[in-house]
C-alpha cells in the first residue's frame, strides 16, 4: 500500500481531499502531486537553526538579497557582493586631530621657585653651566667680566669654545637668558678665569 498517493485511502480506496492537510512526524519529501519532486512555494518562508547554503530556486549557489539584511555573532569578513574583499562605505567620518574655532586661550606654565648659585672658572677652560633639565623653564646667566679681546663663550650644548659657541659676552655684566625652549647642557668658556651668577626655574 503506498504512503503517500494523490488522494487519501479509506479502506483501500482512493478518497479525493481538499483545504489544509497537516503532515507531521515525517522524514524524506513529502509528495503532494504525485510527481516525486520538490514543489515550488510562494509567499515568505521562514529559515530557521541551519548551517551552510539555503537554496530557494534549486540552483544550489548564493542568492542575492535587496533591503536590509541583519548580521549577528559573526567572525571575520562579512562579504556583501561576493568578492571577499573589505568594501567601500559612505557616510561621515571623523579623522583623528579635529579642526577647533573661536578664542583658544593658551596659558604659559609659571615657575614659583627657583635656584640661584655662582660658578667659579678657570681662564680658557670648558665648563657646565647647567645640565639638561627637562623641567626647566627658564635660565639666566650673568657674566661679570668679558671684553672685546678677552671674551666669554657660552654654548646651547656640550664643550663650549672659541669655534664653538652661541653667545659670545664682549662686556662686562653681560646677562643672557637661556631661550625657554632650549632644556638641554648649557656650558660657557672664559679666557678670564671668574665667578659668574647662573639662575634656573
Amino acid at each position: 500500500m503506498p504512503m503517500f498517493t494523490n488522494d487519501v485511502l479509506i479502506d483501500g480506496q482512493p478518497i479525493d481531499v481538499g483545504g489544509t492537510v497537516a503532515v507531521s512526524a515525517v522524514s524524506g519529501t513529502v509528495t503532494v502531486d504525485g510527481s516525486g519532486v520538490t514543489q515550488p512555494v510562494s509567499g515568505s518562508v521562514s529559515v530557521s537553526a541551519v548551517s551552510g547554503t539555503v537554496t530557494v530556486d534549486g540552483s544550489g549557489v548564493t542568492q542575492p538579497v535587496s533591503g536590509s539584511v541583519s548580521v549577528s555573532a559573526v567572525s571575520g569578513t562579512v562579504t556583501v557582493d561576493g568578492s571577499g574583499v573589505t568594501q567601500p562605505v559612505s557616510g561621515t567620518f571623523w579623522q583623528t586631530t579635529q579642526p577647533v574655532s573661536g578664542t583658544l586661550a593658551v596659558t604659559e606654565a609659571g615657575a614659583s621657585s627657583s635656584t640661584v648659585n655662582q660658578l667659579v672658572l678657570t681662564a680658557s677652560t670648558n665648563a657646565t653651566v647647567w645640565v639638561a633639565n627637562p623641567a626647566r623653564l627658564g635660565a639666566i646667566l650673568v657674566i661679570p667680566t668679558a671684553t672685546v679681546g678677552n671674551p666669554t663663550y657660552v654654548k646651547l650644548g656640550a664643550t663650549a669654545s672659541a669655534t664653538s659657541w652661541t653667545y659670545k659676552a664682549v662686556s662686562n655684566n653681560t646677562t643672557i637668558e637661556i631661550p625657554k625652549a632650549w632644556l638641554g647642557q648649557v656650558d660657557i668658556f672664559a679666557v678670564t678665569a671668574q665667578t659668574i651668577n647662573r639662575t634656573e626655574y
